[in-house]
């Protein structure tokens, strides 16, 4: 016997737990595009940053030298649909509505390289977002002092790591 739920089961459930169910994807879907829409800003706005001082960068290579912009022309439209493309993502996995064919699917797993890149992301959005609020006054940091425990917090993790093989 065969105890599989198959698709057709469920198209005769009844309306009110369709009902349920459409009401918890709505709750959940709310509640992810508040939170992406955090840090999403977070993130997209260092990263537009990033881009579009290496697309000035390689666009002045380019127009004095010989330069191909391609790959920073890419970057930068990437940096651009950074930040909508979450939004398309939810929709597209809580509503099971399909991808643009701009948009493919990733196949690739979470990797220890993604997992670092992350981390990079995260402290240079930290970093962005701390000089620029600082720079306006906004908040009171000693980026400097900082920077001098970070870098010294990596050395004493990079000797721990260095004597303990």
């Amino acid at each position: 016997m065969n105890n599989k739920i198959k698709e057709d089961d469920l198209k005769e459930l009844p309306n009110y737990i369709r009902w349920i169910e459409i009401l918890i994807k709505w709750i959940i879907g709310i509640v992810i595009i508040i939170i992406w829409s955090l840090i999403g800003f977070f993130f997209w706005i260092p990263i537009l940053l990033r881009a579009c001082l290496i697309y000035s960068v390689v666009l002045f290579a380019s127009v004095v030298g010989t330069a191909d912009i391609n790959r920073a022309m890419r970057s930068l439209s990437l940096a651009i649909r950074f930040y909508p493309r979450g939004f398309v993502l939810i929709k597209s996995s809580i509503f099971g509505y399909s991808l643009d064919d701009e948009i493919p699917e990733s196949s690739r797993p979470f990797t220890l390289t993604s997992f670092f890149h992350i981390i990079f992301e995260s402290i240079f959005a930290t970093f962005v977002w701390v000089v620029s609020l600082n720079f306006l006054n906004l908040i009171n940091v000693d980026i400097l002092k900082y920077l001098e425990q970070f870098s010294l917090f990596i050395r004493e993790s990079l000797l721990a790591f260095t004597q303990s093989n």
